[in-house]
């Protein structure tokens, strides 16, 4: 299966908070089931590259997940990268649900 894109836009040194739901259908009816599942998200400088931040995930069973990138996590992050949200299922199957490019606006106030 290939990823859902989602491309980020962040301001640097903001937290940043995301809700995904996964469904099953196109009409958005019948919610996967993510009861077991591990998550799991990074923001890396390029495929392959040294994992710069790992976007805090949490799961809301059935179908949701929050993610959240702390405002704390900014320090060394590059201006520009990609990230992704893989997930694990109990029975050990892992599906890359979504992915994007990332793109920071440098910030103002208590920049460094």
């Amino acid at each position: 299966m290939i990823p859902g894109q989602y491309d980020l836009q962040l301001y640097r040194g903001d937290t940043f908070k995301w809700t995904v739901k996964l469904w099953q259908d196109a009409k958005q009816t019948v919610p996967t089931d993510l009861t077991g599942a591990t998550l799991k998200a990074e923001y890396r400088d390029k495929t392959g590259g040294t994992p710069v931040v790992s976007i805090t995930t949490a799961l809301v069973v059935p179908n949701t997940i929050n993610l959240t990138f702390p405002a704390a996590a900014w320090v060394g992050a590059p201006l520009a990268g990609i990230w992704d949200l893989q997930i694990t299922m109990p029975d050990a199957s892992v599906n890359t649900v979504l992915r994007g490019n990332v793109q920071v606006i440098g910030d103002v106030t208590d920049s460094v």
